[in-house]
């Protein structure tokens, strides 16, 4: 059951970077000043899937020959990553001390990060991003798929399902939980992206087990092996 749904964008610090960042290819082709300033989520997927964007290709590709070229495209911004990981959401974040300036990130976590800094923004950049769902799911080995799936109901109540997107300003797929949520909310961009953004943007895709072991190979070279980033993150997310 779909229980949350958002994209994967860019955050910045408008105070600290030189010019707004707008699109896939700044992040990925940064200047001078953003030498190891820049993070990067430790999620094969959402890397090669942006990196792809930045050069005009979908998110989704299997084509070995693009895959290449988003090879290099990280190659070109390995040198400039200061961090591989998740950034932390809390007021130690390091897109609030400063000790990043740019990120990879993902709209919500954009979204509770800002009270903490006023100058923290966060950008689906014009490529397009990647629209991500969060799933609830009943293994089929659990000894007990009642109570998982009445948890999973439980959580699905629209009022709870609708404190639940407040909490983590994330888009809900529950229809009956939008209908109790604020109009402020729901007319946010960045949590609700208009039309044509999200036109742009790619959703995930099972992909063959050959290129998905390509992309893992590709995110190995490209970005695990990046001189002086700080990995946060033990092994890499290739969850898709």
């Amino acid at each position: 059951m779909p229980y949350f749904w958002g994209t994967t964008g860019i955050a910045y610090r408008r105070d600290l970077v030189p010019e707004p960042i707008t699109s896939c290819r700044q992040y990925f082709s940064p200047p001078e000043s953003l030498r190891g300033k820049i993070g990067i989520i430790h999620n094969s997927c959402d890397v090669i899937g942006m990196a792809l964007k930045s050069i005009g290709f979908s998110a989704n590709s299997v084509e070995p020959t693009e895959l290449r070229a988003a090879e290099a495209v990280l190659a070109g911004q390995r040198p400039y990553l200061g961090q591989i990981g998740y950034l932390s959401v809390l007021e130690d974040s390091e897109l609030v001390s400063g000790k990043l300036w740019v990120a990879m990130i993902y709209n919500g976590d954009a979204l509770v990060l800002k009270p903490h800094h006023p100058d923290i923004v966060f950008t689906l950049p014009k490529e397009g991003g990647e629209v991500w769902v969060d799933y609830l799911a009943v293994l089929a080995a659990s000894a007990n798929k009642r109570l998982a799936a009445d948890f999973i109901h439980f959580l699905n109540r629209p009022s709870r399902a609708a404190r639940n997107a407040l909490f983590v300003h994330c888009a809900t797929p529950n229809a009956a939980a939008e209908a109790l949520l604020p109009k402020e909310f729901l007319s946010d961009p960045t949590i609700y992206p208009e039309g044509e953004a999200l036109a742009r943007s790619d959703i995930y895709i099972d992909l063959p087990a050959s290129i998905v072991r390509l992309r893992n190979d590709i995110y190995t070279r490209g970005i695990l092996s990046a001189p002086g980033a700080r990995n946060i993150d033990s092994t890499p997310d290739n969850s898709q």
